[in-house]
């Protein structure tokens, strides 16, 4: 028996293929596998992966839109923060040459 990437167990006689090679057992499929959009929409799964993305992404975005009141909020001052700010954006640069674009997980 051989199993295949999804897990399900494949023996080569149930297609057919007794003295086939491991490579010959598995059948070909020239059609996407996967659910269509509206059965996407209808998945409990869909929703929940949509909604933690989506609170995710607002968290990072208050992070992102207000970095100078927190510096100022843990006790620098508004120069101080607007500096780090500007530091950050320098470091960056480099950075994102080194390793890649932040997009690219």
């Amino acid at each position: 028996m051989r199993r295949l990437s999804d897990g399900a167990l494949l023996a080569p006689k149930e297609v057919g293929l007794e003295n086939a090679s491991d490579q010959d057992s598995i059948p070909r499929v020239d059609s996407p596998i996967g659910a269509t959009v509206r059965q996407a929409l209808k998945s409990p799964v869909f929703w929940l992966v949509a909604v933690a993305n989506g609170l995710r992404v607002a968290v990072f975005s208050g992070v992102v839109v207000h970095p100078v009141p927190i510096f100022v909020w843990k006790g620098l001052s508004e120069q101080g923060g607007a500096n780090l700010v500007g530091l950050t954006a320098l470091a960056g640069l480099p950075i994102t040459l080194l390793f890649g674009s932040p997009d690219d997980r």
